[in-house]
């Protein structure tokens, strides 16, 4: 009988299906291992690594066994030894990049670099050309930072002026841009505006009289000069010539004036009385206007005050003083005026300043009572019954006198609070 070895590996094609024996094979070696005459043969080399990257790698090996027909049911590897010992696996490749450590089965990378093996480093790419500026950096990678910069007359608005790749890929910011700055280049200020410049706009800061953005707006109105003061005047008789000198207008910008007046010309005859002189000038170029506005007061003559009678007083009116006065002359209880004198006149100050009737000298008050010549005289205005009297007495008189339009033109003020008793 002939004895045939075959070389049989893990994998070897299974024979027909009438060859076909099975043995039962425990963690290992087959029952039929010394049957078969098993035996290994030498390893094969390693196969190449699987990955770059933690891979593993293999190498396998033959069995050698007889068969024949004196050795019924040796056929096949698996009659020697189960099919996981004819391969070796072992792992390959093991390293870890860029200052990664190793696991045992992977990598732990160091911050900005990823990948099985680290193998990657984080980039954000090229951040971009910036208008009217400058990019410095020229590395992208994680943690590193590019800046911005502009032009001469532009100003960096609107962004971060250094900005750092972050572990998302991102730069961190925003992209800036450059606005133009110097917008005063082109003179936008006229009429000797001065400029300033800012972000895309200039500011004017205008010489008196104009206004606007670009200080072209005139908004100067017509100057006065020679505008006079109020003016008060006596007068001795019911009108009373008063002249002025007019004002005068001019326009610095030397755009035409228009004015006029409610008096064509600086003199005039007036009444007694308050009367307002008005000059308006107008400067059709802008519309704007100014006013002179004068105030004249023309008033009586005024009259030195009576001379207080001894032994008695005298009531005036005591409002609008101005346009005239009205006194009567009373005497103190116990007095009497001589009989040559009416004691109901009244005394009245002109226009030409002078008490009328005219006054000869201080009036006296007599004492009428002859039983007793040492009654003390009477020269002040201590007896409050007296003046209340005196005021009251005048009130009536002056109602029903010549004289009532004083009292019937100012109502409010006719009353016994407003005449004046002088002792």
């Amino acid at each position: 009988m002939r004895e045939v070895a075959l070389f049989l590996s893990a994998t070897a094609i299974l024979l027909s299906q009438w060859s076909l024996s099975f043995h039962v094979v425990s963690a290992g070696y087959a029952s039929t291992w010394d049957f078969c005459r098993c035996s290994w043969v030498t390893w094969e080399a390693w196969s190449d690594c699987d990955s770059t990257c933690f891979g593993q790698r293999v190498r396998t090996r033959k069995v050698r066994l007889y068969t024949g027909s004196s050795y019924p049911g040796c056929d096949e590897f698996t009659d020697c030894a189960s099919g996981d010992m004819g391969s070796d696996y072992t792992g390959c490749n093991e390293i870890c990049h860029n200052g990664g450590s190793s696991t045992g089965t992977g990598c732990n990378c160091v911050t900005g670099y990823y990948g099985s093996c680290c193998p990657y480093q984080i980039t954000c790419g090229q951040p971009g050309t910036l208008d009217n500026g400058h990019v410095t950096g020229s590395v992208y990678t994680y943690a590193a930072s590019v800046g911005y910069s502009c032009n001469t007359h532009f100003t960096l608005v609107e962004g971060s002026q250094t900005r750092m790749c972050q572990l998302n890929g991102l730069w961190s910011g925003t992209k800036p841009r450059c606005a133009f700055s110097n917008t005063c280049s082109s003179n936008p200020c006229a009429n000797g505006g001065t400029c300033t410049n800012g972000i895309e706009m200039f500011t004017c800061s205008c010489l008196p009289g104009w206004s606007g953005v670009t200080c072209a707006e005139d908004i100067q109105p017509p100057v006065i000069s020679g505008c006079v003061s109020n003016i008060a005047v006596n007068a001795t008789t019911p009108l009373q010539f008063v002249n002025w000198t007019a004002p005068s207008f001019s326009d610095p910008m030397g755009n035409e004036i228009q004015v006029s007046s409610n008096y064509p010309t600086p003199e005039y005859e007036f009444p007694w009385g308050d009367f307002v002189i008005q000059y308006t000038a107008v400067k059709p170029s802008n519309a704007m206007t100014a006013e002179c506005t004068v105030h004249v007061e023309v008033r009586p003559t005024p009259c030195e005050d009576l001379p207080v009678p001894e032994n008695g007083a005298v009531v005036c009116n005591d409002w609008r003083t101005d346009y005239g006065r009205y006194c009567q002359v009373v005497c103190h209880p116990g007095y009497s005026l001589p009989v040559s004198v009416n004691p109901d006149q009244w005394y009245v100050c002109g226009a030409s300043g002078n008490w009328a009737p005219v006054t000869q000298g201080s009036l006296t008050c007599r004492s009428y009572s002859f039983t007793n010549s040492n009654t003390p005289s009477m020269n002040n205005c201590s007896d409050t019954e007296f003046i209340s009297s005196a005021k009251t007495n005048f009130i009536s008189n002056i109602k029903s006198s010549a004289f009532s339009e004083v009292c019937n033109d100012y109502l409010d003020l006719c009353n016994s609070n407003n005449a004046n008793v002088m002792c």
